[in-house]
């Protein structure tokens, strides 16, 4: 294998990844001086005109081949080989790269013996692999180009040769790099920074003085920012390596300088853009393989300068070069400059040329089966749908697309391993569902048609809860599949300890030997879970069952005088589809300018004690009469409304607004229960738990607590234990209060009783929502021994009828897309709860207790959750009418989520009225006696 004396690195225009140790200095053994000299000679000009003249490079690499046949000098052959390798990579000509693997693998074959003989054999094997992986990730072909640079991973791992160390490592290096491009170009972003993140650490471990690998990585992990819309990050991370390029005038610079002119123009610093932009022109030549990414970022710096014939220009350069560059065969690249051209077109009201250039883009990748293309296909379908729906008569057409789009979403979905990766798949997709929404909404108004509707509420069902059901679904499906327990076990071990390293880098980031641990861990983790899921077909049938039910279906889920309001939360507007047992409707709520700063504000007001109540009746009449009445009828008597949220609507207790024609609480007329999707809350009704024990937690804080991840201490709730001690009045079960309310006895205890009460603290972390936290009392000397993580409450089974969290914002999360709050409440959903009570903010603790020991007395009469609460609510409201507690602060802020049903009643309840029967036989009986006694006597 020769070295190349002009250049060291092969230059790839699509991952930006230089890998300059590719061709390596290894020795010829055994040559005559002519035949070395002869050699080395044509080797040198086949690399001095590998970039610049195709056929002067093939033609010094074909005598080389020559030559070396004569001389059986197969290395040579190889090394000739790998050279054609190179320029076709770099010309892009996939068939004569193909033909040339095809005749190494042959040669390896053929020469078995000969190559294992040379001290530089794994070099060979890497090389090979290397180029074949190339091979798949040009062509698309993604899970083939895994299993190569897996392959080298395996390889170099391996391997314990020292003569070769500091190249088996860049070919380590250079495989993460490229297994985090094609996540990253899939969309799987986070699971991307993972492995660019791992690599760095890596090569400053490894490779401590290879900059440029370094500076390559920052590169491709400011092109996941970019992805990400964080653009000042991105070009924080570029610009570490501007020097050096600008300083080398290097054309592979070219991709980097384009990211950072591309960042700039997303934050509006137009200038900027410019001046990078023609530096980037200035490295340029009329042969170059960036002519056309140069000459689409150039489109994108004029249209937002607002010069639509100039970034129209721009795009039809771009697509030139690009049809140049792949030489009429389709390509995602094509693709992309044709969606892109549409979005322009778009931006200047120019619709119906938008959706011309969408459906060439769509031509160009549709009939490809590969996840990189399916996911361009959906966002290109988004944008189509988009386009169709302005347009003002293509409804119709903008429901094919939506329908095609959403039908490619549920096969993308199983592929995406990662939550947050499986998150911003969805959240990238929700337009598509708008837009689904609007055309259906404007067609069921036109035709009256019910099938319309019918569809609106499918995209709307669709988009929510993606992850909750993924995991019901994940858990029933481990039960039907016959998954071999020892799997299983590997799968819980294997989370454990994933959560339990978690924890750990909680508290001390920058730890690099945790951070490769983790990145093992969940890597073994999808790897098993991926194994799971081939071996056992029904298992990932029912795991990834993308159905939701439809209108008849959620119709049964109703009785008379109930109703299920689903909210959509558009960028448009907001829909709202009201469902009772026997009638359905269809609204679309225009969205303000002032909505959610309204609901923001209103949130703001009612869980501060001291805000106007003057001025939290306004903004509860007001949003009233925006969000609920448009959809209620007044004709009509409700007395239970189900609400699915979406977006900010989640911050709304909805029993707290105000009816204007009666000047009442909503909640003064019907119970009112949440929940994630209607699917959800059929998926949660099919197993009613029957087990009505109550299992209760009363913990003892002195402000003194050892926590590690909070540094403050806890300060005591000197209402808890008398609040669980009065509901256990109400339900048979047990308490653990003071001491002996520790996490250790809730884990043991647990999965005995299907009543869960916790009146404790929980904390809300910002920054690592997984490590929100609910505290028991502190047990011994060890730091968080007391504290159940949101990440803990994935691992273990809280299979109850009823958990009530009554403890500061215990529903309050990040808010996601279509999923809600990923909040402490909502994790419990995951280990199988079925109904939860929780709080919107940080809740009065004296107030706690009043309502709560209501609530369970309700609950113990029979009463449904949500009614049970709401007569909690109201009794609250009646005993403190004259005082400051009759602020929405006190008691709005309990909301019940999931099954509503009445719990079953508990043994002291169904004791209570024979014995009161018996007392009142006996005194019935006492009085004959003493009547007759008296009449005797007289």
């Amino acid at each position: 294998m020769r070295i190349n004396p002009f250049s060291k690195a092969l230059f790839m225009v699509r991952t930006f990844v230089s890998l300059s140790f590719l061709f390596l200095p290894l020795l010829i053994f055994g040559q005559k001086d002519s035949y070395e000299k002869r050699m080395d000679y044509l080797f040198d000009k086949g690399y001095e005109h590998l970039y610049s003249n195709k056929d002067s490079a093939l033609f010094y690499f074909e005598k080389i081949d020559d030559l070396a046949v004569l001389e059986q000098d197969w290395s040579s052959v190889a090394d000739a080989l790998n050279g054609k390798n190179v320029m076709a990579e770099y010309q892009n000509d996939f068939q004569a790269l193909h033909k040339n693997l095809l005749v190494l693998d042959s040669l390896f074959e053929a020469q078995k013996s000969y190559f294992q003989s040379l001290p530089e054999n794994i070099l060979y094997q890497n090389d090979l692999l290397y180029h074949k992986g190339q091979y798949f990730f040009l062509i698309n072909d993604f899970d083939r180009a895994r299993n190569e640079f897996d392959r080298i991973l395996n390889l170099n791992n391996d391997s314990d040769d020292p003569e070769y160390a500091t190249e088996k490592l860049q070919y380590i290096s250079t495989s993460y790099s490229y297994l985090a491009k094609m996540y990253a170009d899939e969309g799987k972003l986070n699971l991307a920074n993972n492995y660019y993140e791992r690599n760095i650490r890596f090569l400053e471990h490894n490779l401590p003085d290879e900059k440029r690998f370094l500076y390559d990585n920052y590169d491709l992990i400011a092109e996941v920012l970019k992805k990400k819309k964080q653009y000042k990050e991105a070009n924080s991370y570029l610009l570490k390596n501007l020097n050096y390029i600008l300083r080398h005038a290097e054309e592979s610079g070219i991709p980097k300088i384009l990211n950072i002119v591309q960042n700039h123009n997303n934050l509006a610093q137009l200038d900027s853009a410019v001046f990078y932009l023609n530096i980037t022109k200035n490295l340029l030549n009329q042969n170059s393989p960036s002519l056309s990414s140069y000459y689409q970022v150039s489109a994108e710096t004029q249209q937002h300068k607002g010069e639509y014939q100039k970034a129209l220009r721009d795009y039809e350069k771009a697509l030139l070069h690009a049809k140049e560059k792949w030489e009429g065969h389709k390509h995602w690249e094509i693709a992309h400059i044709l969606n892109k051209t549409g979005l322009l077109h778009d931006h200047f009201g120019q619709h119906k040329k938008a959706v011309a250039s969408y459906d060439s883009a769509l031509e160009q990748i549709l009939s490809s089966p590969s996840e990189v293309n399916q996911h361009k296909v959906v966002q290109i379908l988004n944008n189509k749908s988009s386009s169709l729906n302005k347009i003002g008569d293509q409804s119709i057409a903008a429901l094919k697309s939506v329908e095609i789009g959403i039908a490619i979403l549920d096969n993308l979905k199983p592929t995406f391993k990662s939550h947050s990766d499986k998150l911003l798949l969805i959240e990238e997709a929700f337009p598509l569902f708008e837009s689904g929404l609007k055309a259906a909404f404007i067609l069921f108004n036109e035709t009256k048609d019910e099938g319309y509707l019918e569809k609106a509420f499918q995209y709307s069902e669709k988009s929510k809860s993606v992850l909750l059901m993924e995991a019901l679904l994940a858990s029933k499906a481990t039960e039907f599949a016959k998954i071999p327990p020892e799997l299983l076990d590997k799968e819980k071990q294997l989370k454990a300890e994933i959560t339990l390293v978690e924890k750990q880098l909680n508290i001390d980031l920058e730890n690099p030997a945790l951070q490769n641990r983790i990145f093992s861990l969940k890597k073994g983790h999808r790897d098993l879970i991926s194994k799971i899921e081939n071996d056992h077909p029904q298992y990932y049938d029912l795991k990834y069952n993308s159905e939701v039910i439809n209108l008849s279906e959620a119709q049964q889920l109703l009785s008379n005088e109930e109703a299920l309001i689903n909210y959509f939360y558009g960028d448009e507007a907001i829909y709202a589809i009201l469902i009772t047992n026997d009638t359905n409707s269809f609204v679309r709520i225009p969205q303000t300018e002032n909505l959610v700063d309204d609901i923001l504000e209103f949130r703001n007001l009612i869980s501060d004690s001291k805000s106007d109540l003057n001025e939290v009746t306004q903004f509860a009449k007001s949003l009233h009469r925006q969000l609920i009445k448009p959809i209620l009828s007044s004709d009509r008597v409700l007395k239970k409304l189900i609400i699915i949220p979406d977006g900010p609507l989640n911050y709304i207790p909805f029993g707290v607004l105000i009816d204007e024609s009666s000047d009442s609480y909503l909640i003064q007329d019907a119970s009112i229960s949440y929940v994630n999707s209607a699917t959800l809350l059929n998926q949660i009704n099919d197993d009613l738990i029957e087990n009505s024990k109550l299992l209760a937690f009363a913990p003892t804080f002195e402000g003194k607590s050892k926590i590690e991840v909070e540094r403050s201490g806890l300060f005591p709730l000197p209402h808890n234990k008398a609040e669980v001690n009065n509901i256990i009045q109400s339900f048979e079960g047990k308490t653990y209060v003071d001491q002996q309310a520790t996490l250790r006895h809730f884990k043991e205890e647990l999965n005995d009783y299907g009543l869960l009460h916790l009146a404790t603290h929980a904390v809300f972390d910002d920054a690592f929502p997984e490590y929100s936290y609910l505290a028991f009392t502190q047990s011994g000397d060890k730091m968080n021994n007391n504290l159940l993580f949101t990440a803990d409450l994935y691992n273990l089974n809280t299979n109850a009828n009823l958990i009530t969290l009554s403890a500061c914002e215990t529903t309050i999360g990040p808010l996601q897309k279509g999923e809600g709050f990923l909040g402490l409440s909502r994790a419990f959903f995951y280990g199988g709860a079925q109904s939860i009570s929780s709080t919107l903010w940080k809740i009065n603790d004296a107030a706690s207790s009043e309502i709560m020991g209501q609530f369970y007395k309700e609950l113990s009469l029979a009463n449904s959750k949500d009614e049970a609460l709401r007569k909690a609510k109201l009794h609250f409201l009646e005993n403190n009418k004259e005082n400051a507690r009759v602020h929405p602060y006190y008691w709005a802020g309990y909301i019940i989520s999931g099954n509503t049903a009445p719990l079953k009643p508990s043994i002291i309840n169904t004791w209570v009225p024979y014995a009161c029967f018996g007392i009142l036989l006996l005194l019935f009986f006492g009085y004959l006696y003493f009547k007759r006694h008296r009449a005797a006597s007289v």
